[in-house]
């Protein structure tokens, strides 16, 4: 029964500690969780407006270059002068666009000047000499404006790779076109730079960029070497690129994917750029930017095993100081039922065991003179039975007869009640 009584205590004890933890420990892991979703959007989106402005940067630092390059009067001199003449210089020219491809040897594909029919007359790739780019938008851009121009990711017709074309006039010194400078990058600067945004917000986190119509132009996953051979020649819209492009310029620029086929979310922030329409989208798993609720939880089941461990204490302790009047009642209580009314229990405290202590005492009193009343009774009975002179019996209702006294068994001359009795059985 103690038992039973200190596992209760242990128990209530143990419910009214760990309820509040555990209700505590629920508000603040959402709280958290909605404060660090948040701080992720943002850090996602700061990372996709980096990210696009660096592209920006790159494509319109280029273009310019471009331009400035396609003022140099060596260009316009070799475009004016007739096929004849343009052999003295053409060394001189040749060299100059070899200079313009060796400031980004790692990306320029080729440097080439075109004539105003779009035919290219000089190229650091001589293979291409003679190629027709009339029909091309950034060759008829450069004419059309006036002003360097940097196409969208366009597929060579000769190779099938990809490639950022830019362009701009060449003109003379009274602002006559003669021709058009034009430099071929190869679209995996584009891969590069996005990689080394890698990890920009915390592990895993990286960029992709989309174009317009959902193509993959850059992916943070993969090497340049990987994109170009491979996603590139795929030539088909990513899933969620419908999803990323109808998020950009809104308010809220963000949405959740899954990637992987374990099902694992990942959040995005989406950017739009200036210079093309593409879309660069930052992405980085939920998990990553959860990892602090983990650690706050592991706390917390720390935490709540130490405050376990307290409490049973307490409620050990709690339940011996509550169930040991209660054993010493019930041991009074079987000695009384015993008949010992002799033992009292010690009143050690003013609480309601302490009052019952007080009634047991009182109650054992009170029993004890009743017994001791109900037993001089017994005596008196007993003496008046045995010493009367009268002769007295008792007999059972079927006519046995139980007990005699001195008196009857002379009367019936026995010699004494107990002859008389077994006489009579």
């Amino acid at each position: 029964m103690t038992a039973r009584l200190r596992t209760k205590v242990l128990l209530a004890f143990l419910g009214v500690s760990l309820c509040p933890v555990a209700l505590i420990a629920y508000r603040d892991s959402e709280i958290t969780r909605s404060a660090l979703t948040q701080s992720a959007y943002r850090s996602l989106s700061a990372a996709a407006s980096q990210t696009a402005i660096r592209l920006d940067t790159f494509i319109a630092a280029t273009a310019n270059v471009v331009g400035n390059q396609a003022k140099m009067p060596a260009l316009a001199d070799y475009l004016s002068h007739p096929a004849g003449a343009q052999a003295q210089t053409k060394e001189r020219v040749v060299g100059i666009l070899q200079t313009f491809a060796e400031k980004n040897p790692a990306f320029t594909s080729s440097v080439a000047v075109l004539d105003l029919h779009g035919r290219i007359v000089l190229d650091t790739q001589p293979s291409n000499v003679g190629l027709d780019e009339s029909a091309t938008q950034y060759f008829r851009s450069a004419l059309e404006t006036g002003l360097p121009h940097a196409s969208g990711l366009e597929f060579s017709s000769i190779d099938g790779k990809p490639y950022l074309n830019f362009t701009s006039p060449v003109t003379t010194p009274d602002g006559k076109p003669v021709g058009v400078l034009r430099e071929r990058y190869s679209a995996a600067v584009l891969q590069y730079m996005v990689v080394e945004n890698n990890q920009l917000v915390g592990p895993q986190s990286f960029a992709i960029v989309v174009r317009d119509d959902g193509l993959l132009l850059a992916d943070g996953h993969l090497s340049p070497g990987q994109l170009a051979d491979g996603v590139f020649e795929l030539n088909r819209p990513l899933p969620f690129a419908d999803k990323a492009l109808g998020k950009a310029g809104r308010p809220r620029p963000y949405f959740t994917l899954r990637l992987s086929k374990d099902g694992t979310p990942w959040h995005a922030a989406v950017s739009s750029m200036t210079t093309q329409p593409w879309t660069v989208i930052f992405l980085q798993p939920q998990d990553v930017f959860l990892a602090p609720i983990r650690a706050q939880m592991r706390d917390t089941v720390v935490l709540a095993l130490v405050i376990v461990a307290a409490v049973a204490v307490a409620a050990i302790g709690g339940a011996q100081l509550l169930t040991r009047p209660i054993v010493r009642l019930m041991a009074a209580a079987r000695r009384v039922a015993e008949g010992h009314f002799e033992g009292k229990v010690t009143v050690r405290s003013r609480d309601e065991i302490g009052a019952l202590a007080n009634a047991f005492n009182i109650m054992t009193d009170r029993l004890k003179a009743t017994v001791d009343g109900l037993r001089r009774s017994e005596e008196n009975y007993r003496g008046i039975y045995e010493n009367a002179l009268e002769g007295m019996w008792r007999v059972s209702h079927d006519g046995r007869v139980l007990s005699a006294n001195p008196a009857m068994a002379r009367i019936l001359g026995y010699a004494s009640p107990d002859e008389l009795i077994a006489s009579l059985t």
